[in-house]
């Protein structure tokens, strides 16, 4: 008697669980096959959105109508740019210039000359091109070359990664062939 005491309350939480699950109703058991939805049709919902912001950097032209490359164009297109020569046109935003050494002082040999142009006339140096192994006098006129710096030139020469004195670039660098400044329009 004692066991079907025990067992009578545990067949009817069974029975219970049964028919809960085998509702044949229009409950919310779950979904059926072929039944049609009865839920009410939200309205549509418009989002309006502003458009993306652009994270790209402007940039100048890989390349100038004159033919000439930007800085930014050199590097953009070095497959087809690396060990060829080019004509850049950019302004000049650094000089090396060997420092001064005091009399009777012992100072370290100073670097060959180089200089640095960008594609403005204020862009960092980090992006500007090195343009190297250019020679301290003009081979036509025989006279000093001076470079102004905020000045735009059309730098000729090879671009490549390093030089034949040792400077080297992973981005590239330009050894000097020939610079003429712009014409002013």
């Amino acid at each position: 008697m004692k066991t079907l005491a025990l067992s009578l309350p545990a067949l009817s939480l069974v029975a219970t669980l049964c028919l809960v699950g085998c509702d044949k109703g229009g409950g919310s058991g779950g979904a059926r096959i072929g039944a049609k939805s009865k839920q009410a049709q939200l309205p549509a919902v418009q989002v309006k959105l502003p458009p993306p912001p652009s994270f790209k950097k402007p940039h100048p032209p890989e390349k100038y109508p004159d033919e000439s490359y930007s800085i930014y164009g050199v590097r953009a297109l070095k497959k087809k740019t690396m060990s060829t020569e080019v004509r850049v046109k950019g302004f000049i935003i650094d000089v090396y210039t060997c420092p001064k050494c005091p009399k009777g002082s012992t100072c370290p040999a100073c670097n060959k000359p180089h200089f640095y142009i960008s594609d403005r006339a204020n862009g960092p140096k980090e992006k500007a091109m090195m343009v190297v192994d250019y020679p301290e006098k003009d081979p036509k006129t025989k006279r000093k070359l001076k470079f102004e710096v905020g000045t735009q030139y059309y730098v000729t020469g090879t671009f490549d990664r390093a030089s034949p004195t040792g400077f080297k670039n992973s981005d590239g660098l330009l050894i000097w062939k020939e610079a003429v400044p712009v014409p002013a329009k």
